[in-house]
């Protein structure tokens, strides 16, 4: 017992500070960088928090845990542990800083998007969707452990207009710039014969079709502009045809939740992915034997 607590009063109780400004140092960087600088334009980076919570670990708690694990595959699990909790908060950080450093635009029309800088959150007061201009991009992977199923991927992308008398099809080929997306997914069984599985690849493609049909896609409070590293499948679905090829299309997302409660389920990621990390940590200093 007394070594237990030893353990949570010299690492575990430090490591919480330290964890902090490691975090704390991510999250400026992050928004140096990539959000007041616009340096480098990172989606789900990994790399970057792995590397500075080493250096942390390095510098600030391996001192302290060689005091206290005299063996090397007990030193490193520790280590470990610390350094997983550390860098599991940064990717929900990303997207948080983002959505809590982002303006919701207002546009009166959509054409006035390139009167503005480039943001992340926009609302629409007067636009006109026509659902015959709808391009599909569809994708197959391979999944599951024995490559059991087809995960099937439509990526729909449908321009977005003034009004209605701006929506036609000298307007679309020329001016394609901002578009609504969305996304129908569908998995089907891979060890299914060739002719079942081309049946239901085909089923999946006009369900997913189908869908879009049937979607009222005026139904939302504001739009989510995606980056273009986030948008790969829907710029491809844009440029299915080569009259749009040079053109930099614009894709958004619709939501219907406002954006204060995007920021706070953000933020609760953040804390809760911290959280998990922590306790995950000092249950593995409590169970990993000193010796």
């Amino acid at each position: 017992m007394n070594q237990i607590v030893s353990r949570i009063k010299f690492l575990f109780i430090p490591f919480l500070p330290i964890a902090v400004l490691a975090i704390s140092t991510y999250s400026f960087l992050f928004w140096l960088i990539c959000v007041r600088l616009k340096i480098l334009n990172l989606r789900d980076d990994i790399g970057s928090p792995m590397v500075l919570m080493l250096v942390f670990v390095l510098a600030l708690l391996l001192p302290r845990f060689k005091r206290f694990s005299n063996t090397r595959p007990a030193l490193m699990s520790s280590l470990f542990m610390a350094w997983g909790a550390m860098v599991a908060p940064c990717i929900p950080i990303q997207s948080y800083i983002k959505a809590v450093t982002a303006k919701l635009i207002v546009l009166d029309h959509v054409s006035q998007f390139n009167d503005y800088p480039p943001d992340y959150y926009y609302q629409l007061k007067n636009f006109y969707i026509d659902k015959q201009f709808t391009r599909f991009k569809t994708t197959v992977k391979v999944s599951g452990k024995r490559h059991d199923y087809l995960a099937i991927n439509i990526f729909a992308v449908t321009p977005l207009f003034d009004n209605s008398g701006a929506a036609g099809i000298a307007h679309t080929e020329k001016s394609g710039i901002a578009w609504l997306g969305a996304e129908y997914p569908a998995v089907i069984d891979n060890k299914l014969p060739q002719p079942e599985k081309d049946e239901q690849y085909r089923a999946a493609i006009e369900g997913g079709k189908q869908s879009l049909q049937n979607k009222n896609l005026y139904d939302f409070k504001y739009l989510v502009r995606l980056e273009p590293a986030e948008s790969e499948n829907y710029i491809a679905a844009v440029r299915s045809k080569d009259s749009l090829n040079d053109v930099q299309p614009v894709i958004f997302l619709p939501t219907d939740i406002s954006l204060d409660d995007v920021r706070k389920d953000k933020l609760f990621s953040v804390f809760l992915a911290f959280g998990l990390g922590s306790l995950v940590f000092l249950i593995a200093l409590i169970i990993t034997p000193k010796k």
